[in-house]
């Protein structure tokens, strides 16, 4: 199951931070922090829930992740005497969360389901099931009980669950006749 965008964008900031922090302590921080910078500016611009500036769509986002991480891997790999073996280590490893975490996000916009207002039959189906469940857990209940106590409380519950299914019925006959005049 593929993960939604806002947590794509979560990793993105705190990847981009560690890459700075980690960069800034290093002796040649130019591009673990530079990689950083572009972490947390693609994760900034991107329409998405935790984003800045909504500049980017979510599906160009995607090439976007590709690109900063072909970025990365060639730094760590071509970076000769501008980066050292700690920032070469940081490169790879941003390089590898960054693309197993695109590999896991779902691009896609998130569709708003509009409420649909139920149907005088589905009140009364709902209310039905709502008042049989509620009839068979306490008879469930009323069975564990032993002697005179838990047939009477079994009995007495069962008259009752009876009697708000007939009410609930009524509700909704009412309620059909009202719409229907």
């Amino acid at each position: 199951m593929k993960r939604g965008f806002w947590a794509h964008q979560f990793v993105e900031y705190l990847l981009g931070v560690a890459a700075i922090a980690t960069g800034a302590n290093s002796p040649k921080p130019a591009l673990p922090c530079i990689a950083g910078a572009l972490m947390v500016l693609n994760g900034a611009s991107t329409e998405g829930p935790l984003s800045a500036f909504k500049l980017v769509p979510l599906r160009l986002h995607r090439f976007a992740d590709f690109g900063l991480i072909a970025l990365m891997l060639l730094g760590a790999a071509a970076g000769g005497s501008a980066v050292d073996p700690q920032g070469r280590a940081v490169l790879l490893a941003l390089a590898f969360i960054l693309g197993f975490v695109t590999w896991r996000t779902s691009f896609e916009k998130r569709v708003k389901k509009e409420s649909v207002p139920m149907t005088r039959e589905e009140v009364g189906r709902l209310a039905g099931h709502v008042s049989g469940n509620a009839f068979k857990a306490v008879r469930k209940q009323g069975r564990s009980v032993s002697g005179v106590v838990g047939k009477a409380a079994s009995s007495a519950t069962a008259d009752g669950a009876n009697a708000a299914g007939r009410m609930s019925a009524s509700a909704v006959n009412a309620l059909r006749n009202r719409h229907r005049k």
